[in-house]
């Protein structure tokens, strides 16, 4: 900044009169409120008024002086639109603001955008409305993605599912809505409230049944005389009985059952979770009669097994009988009975954590006999998921005009919070004052004893994808956070995104707009190869979000996608790059030269 100062001269003299020097005395005025000096300033460096001796009209992030020289955030356009609403000129404040919009987008145009249509609110306007366009009411789901859209005549400033903001930078008339919502087994309340620019607001309360429990099916024998019994733990939806559907009008429903007359059961819950169970005309024979006391039978699927899944649920398929009744049927040493019964049956769908996962079942009966069987789940989440296939990035200490220690270190934990919060979108590195360590660690690492993984582990961190240079500028009454990021083997700026705050209690909510608005550049995309003569095709496009220079792992499975195995190229995974993006495909080329490596037909890919 060529603002100068000595003994006989203030901070405000200007000793060159360049664009730039008027532009950064500008902000000074600004800073102190002083609306119509800054308005001048601003005006001259874009060449509205004489004054500099000669003008820019551009909005830049980076914008260059002389030689090698840059100035930092300008932003003409906006800064004199922001001058002009504070001096109650709005018509002109906003075509200047929009002007800056279309030049370059900020969000301290937004925030001054959403300012002047406050002020042209409607005062009798209806408040915002909110359409839900996802199903809502039963589900056998864990979580349910909500989505919607919230409309209003003066514009939807903000939104709040379950007391968590969406991240609205400038309010419009229909802002759309998608939240992946955790549920818990039983009644979910999910409240949503929409709030315009003139304070209205508008809230909707819905209530999602979460139901991970299918109907139990058993058997009551009193006298000789058999009943087969359907129960649920919140809501019996349909019974299908030899062919017929039934409507049941409780969570518990009863059958006699006839001696020598084949039966086909189903019950299903209001939420869609089923089970089934068949006797043949010998077993409801063999069920009527009265038979010596003998262990009970318990039989499920896979039993002394060891098996894998790459989904992170399994369905345990459970029968138990006893000639006298069953007294108890426990999993892991959960209860699963309700009463007692000669004949259980049920499903158990049951989340999984990555690794091994022992179930256990035992049945007990009346006379204390008791029989035990045992499946082991590894779960192993899909390779191509592992945090290390994500892009590599590196994030180097804030910068700027930090204006305290506590801001910039409140701000530093934010982001290093965001960046890392399951599941994370990028393979964040260390910082250059930990690179020596990593480099020893990579030497530990090629020694013959080794695991590969640990070697392809470090090698990943020391290749590094993606910059993220996070600065602070001081902008009037507030403070802009924006982040650069860069491409690491050209050093080449990728995009500008931008937050900004007059308020630090803001702080928080900013920065988690901020990453995900960096995050949203880098689409999670699933595809599959094709050929055409030499050339590589993928079945995803601009539609899906693919752009020119994005890069996919290669997967090969001879089963699911789920399933696959990253393609390796030596120390590292093989990777697509897209040269030439269409609507619904996009032409690949294989990064790097691998005379041994060849991408076939039907191979998938994911994003890294």
């Amino acid at each position: 900044m060529s603002l100068q100062s000595h003994s006989n001269a203030g901070p405000y003299v200007l000793h060159h009169r360049n664009w730039w020097n008027y532009y950064e005395r500008g902000r000074l005025y600004l800073k102190e409120n002083d609306f119509e000096k800054a308005a001048l300033d601003f005006a001259a460096a874009l060449g509205r008024t004489p004054g500099a001796r000669t003008a820019y009209a551009q909005e830049r992030w980076k914008a260059r002086t002389y030689g090698m020289h840059m100035i930092e955030g300008y932003f003409p356009h906006r800064e004199l639109g922001i001058c002009f609403f504070h001096l109650n000129r709005t018509d002109d404040a906003l075509d200047l603001l929009k002007t800056s919009m279309d030049m370059e987008p900020s969000a301290r145009a937004r925030f001054y955008l959403n300012r002047i249509r406050e002020q042209q609110a409607i005062a009798n306007a209806p408040p915002p409305q909110i359409k839900v366009t996802s199903p809502i009411g039963w589900t056998a789901e864990r979580t349910l993605l909500l989505e919607g859209v919230a409309t209003g005549s003066n514009a939807v400033a903000g939104l709040i599912v379950n007391d968590q903001p969406e991240f609205i930078e400038l309010a419009s008339r229909q802002v759309n809505f998608r939240r992946d919502i955790a549920l818990q087994e039983g009644l979910n309340s999910i409240q949503i409230t929409a709030r315009d620019l003139s304070g209205k607001q508008t809230s909707a309360n819905l209530e999602v049944i979460a139901d991970w429990t299918p109907p139990q099916i058993s058997l009551q024998r009193k006298k000789g005389s058999p009943t087969v019994i359907c129960r649920d733990n919140l809501a019996l939806g349909q019974i299908r009985l030899n062919g017929q559907e039934i409507a049941p009008s409780t969570n518990v429903w009863s059958l006699a059952i006839s001696s020598g007359e084949p039966l086909q059961l189903s019950a299903t819950d209001r939420s869609g979770n089923r089970v089934e169970w068949s006797l043949s005309a010998e077993e409801t024979s063999y069920l009527t009669q009265n038979r010596p006391a003998a262990p009970p039978k318990l039989d499920i699927a896979d039993s002394g097994k060891t098996i894998t899944l790459y989904n992170p649920e399994y369905a345990l398929d459970i029968r138990a009988e006893d000639d006298t009744a069953l007294r108890s049927v426990e999993l892991n040493g959960r209860p699963l009975l309700s009463a007692d019964t000669p004949l259980f049956r049920t499903l158990c769908r049951i989340p999984l954590v990555p690794g091994t996962n022992r179930l256990a079942l035992a049945a007990v009966d009346n006379e204390d006999n008791r029989v035990t069987r045992q499946v082991s789940v590894i779960y192993r989440p899909p390779e191509y998921l592992d945090s290390i296939y994500r892009l590599a990035a590196t994030l180097p200490p804030l910068s700027g005009e930090i204006p305290d220690f506590e801001f910039g270190r409140h701000t530093e934990s934010l982001l290093l919070s965001e960046l890392t919060e399951e599941p994370v979108r990028f393979y964040l590195l260390a910082a250059k004052q930990e690179s020596n360590l990593l480099m020893k660690e990579q030497l530990l690492s090629d020694s013959d004893l080794a695991d590969p993984r640990a070697r392809l582990e470090q090698n990943l961190k020391l290749d590094t994808d993606l910059r993220l240079v996070t600065r602070v500028l001081n902008d009037g009454r507030g403070h802009t956070l924006y982040t650069a990021v860069f491409d690491a083997d050209s050093s080449e700026p990728l995009f500008v995104e931008d937050v900004y705050l007059e308020n630090t209690d803001w702080l928080p909510q900013q920065v988690a707009g901020l990453i995900m608005k960096i995050e949203q550049r880098f689409p999670l995309i699933q595809a599959r190869v094709a050929k055409d003569a030499q050339r590589l095709i993928i079945d995803a496009g601009e539609k899906d979000g693919a752009y020119k220079g994005m890069r996919f792992l290669v997967i090969r499975s001879d089963g699911g996608f789920e399933q696959g195995k990253v393609l390796q190229a030596g120390n590292r995974p093989a990777e697509l790059v897209i040269s030439k993006v269409e609507s619904q495909t996009a032409f690949a080329i294989l990064f790097g030269r691998h005379p041994d490596l060849a991408v076939r037909a039907g191979d998938y890919v994911f994003a890294r």
